[in-house]
């Protein structure tokens, strides 16, 4: 058996910890046990015993040996199987189907590829490659009706036997409140046939929050996510319409409206998403989302992202003092979150979504512990099926990210196994022998969007790299955080949604 060690050491305030990536455990490390590692697959117990006497007592010996012996058989922690074998080859359709349909959390819907504003970072801007797959369609009731049923018939038996499943439908755009009578026709049927088993999401720009929308979404309780990118000269300078005038006043009007109007349905159901680049000033938009929800003038700030960086020419006008002075910012920031921590004091939401964020995938790693070795083609990235996207040709994609030159069925045929099971092939044999030999792997936030290439995956050696040393770094701040304050909050902002680490972090 080819196996290989996963693992990697990091070092934290002069103490060593071990990340394995095999079982997703931190172990707080050792000589002796690094040792007993090394001989472990080569020679047994009593043999290891006698090497390493000279060093150590017999009765420590026995004590590191049974850990890493117990973790081995109980775990299968340290080592991996590096053979590149896709057993989907030996897996029927059903059997795959199968797979993505345990898996799948819901269906996001592309409404509409039209937008009321053209923000300078959007992925359908001139800076980025997928410029050429915008359109003005929209979906129609009858397309989107058609999508759902089929959706329906992949998801049916789960429905008939889990009771307490609930799945998600996310509305996307383009701006889906173009085409809100279509998304509030779906919610409808839905509801009509499968009562209290989905919940609903929207992204919007919220410059179509008329009455009637509020109304409707209250009706529904669809969870509203507005993207506010900070104060009004932060936000403008990125989120205008086609004159190039700036959004933030006729968002700020829309949301005061739903506060004043709807208020409950405000604070439990409306989260602010944020983005930001190299100019913008992280202190000033620190200081008014801190403000605006102390205040409670504005929900929380949920989400907040840098401009994606791939497959685009945007950083290309940024100088060096514009990288300097934007980590200078986010490096202060990120510094009062961990004395914050540290006092056990509250973050307050901006800042979590900001710096924490970074930890979430490491806090809630043991979640990806049940993705056999065969599924690990590549860090966190779904089994395709996971999430399904409808997109405005009534096609099935893997996700909102990835363009539609990738589809996995359509609204006739339904989820298409072969196309599945051909998308993971040429996506897996591209990556899989760097994932499966690296130490990071199900910490790796690359996805198929990552490297998707003009219709097909392009892998970057470059762009792991970076994501290796992103990786390690968080892996030090999330072990020194669990060691100054064994209980902190990575997120814990919207109702029901509070993650906090405990066995995670208690290291």
């Amino acid at each position: 058996m080819n196996q290989i060690k996963v693992v990697l050491p990091v070092k934290v305030n002069g103490n060593t910890y071990l990340y394995d990536d095999a079982s997703g455990i931190i172990h707080q490390w050792s000589n002796i046990r690094q040792e007993i590692l090394e001989l472990y697959r080569s020679a047994q117990k009593e043999v290891i015993v006698e090497k390493l006497k000279g060093k150590y007592s017999i009765n420590e010996i026995n004590d590191e040996y049974d850990y890493i012996d117990f973790n081995i058989k109980e775990y299968g922690a340290f080592f991996r199987e590096c053979d590149i074998n896709n057993d989907l080859e030996t897996r029927s359709n059903d059997e795959i189907l199968k797979i993505a349909r345990l898996n799948n959390s819901g269906l996001l819907i592309s409404l509409t590829d039209a937008c009321n504003l053209r923000c300078k970072y959007c992925v359908y801007s001139e800076s980025y490659g997928l410029t050429k797959n915008k359109s003005q369609k929209f979906l129609s009731l009858e397309n989107a009706i058609k999508g759902v049923e089929k959706y329906f018939e992949f998801i049916e038996k789960i429905l008939e036997t889990n009771p307490r499943k609930t799945f998600t439908i996310s509305f996307y755009g383009g701006e889906p409140l173009l085409n809100y009578k279509v998304m509030f026709s779906v919610i409808e049927y839905v509801n009509n046939k499968y009562p209290g088993k989905f919940v609903y999401n929207v992204t919007t720009n919220g410059i179509l929050l008329s009455p009637y929308v509020c109304e409707k979404l209250v009706e529904y309780k669809v969870n509203v996510f507005v993207s506010l990118d900070g104060p009004q000269d932060q936000h403008d300078r990125l989120r205008v319409d086609e004159k190039g005038k700036g959004s933030y006043e006729r968002i700020i009007e829309k949301l005061l409206y739903l506060k004043e109007k709807y208020p409950q349905y405000y604070q439990e159901f409306v989260s602010v998403v944020s983005v930001y680049d190299l100019k913008t000033d992280l202190f000033k938009v620190q200081r008014f989302f801190d403000q605006c929800y102390e205040l409670k003038l504005l929900p929380p700030t949920k989400i907040i992202n840098q401009v994606i960086d791939t497959d685009t020419t945007y950083y290309e006008q940024f100088t060096s003092e514009d990288y300097e002075h934007c980590y200078e910012q986010y490096s202060e920031i990120k510094g009062n979150y961990f004395e914050n921590i540290s006092k056990k004091e509250t973050v307050l939401p901006f800042t979590r979504s900001l710096i924490g964020m970074n930890y979430l995938s490491i806090a809630l790693r043991k979640r990806y512990m049940d993705v056999p070795p065969e599924r690990m083609y590549t860090g966190n990235s779904s089994f395709p099926g996971t999430k399904i996207f409808l997109d405005t040709n009534g096609d099935f994609g893997i996700c909102e990210r990835v363009n539609g030159s990738h589809p996995i069925g359509n609204i006739y045929e339904g989820i298409d196994a072969n196309k599945i099971r051909e998308l993971i092939e040429s996506y897996s044999k591209m990556v899989l022998i760097y994932c499966r030999k690296c130490p990071v792997s199900r910490l790796c936030g690359n996805c198929f969007r990552t490297f998707e290439k003009e219709g097909s995956f392009e892998f970057s050696q470059e762009i792991c790299q970076q994501s290796k040393k992103f990786i390690e770094s968080n892996l030090q701040e999330f072990i020194k955080l669990g060691t100054i304050n064994p209980k902190f909050s990575i997120m814990a902002h919207t109702r029901k949604e509070a993650y906090f680490i405990d066995e995670y972090a208690n290291v």
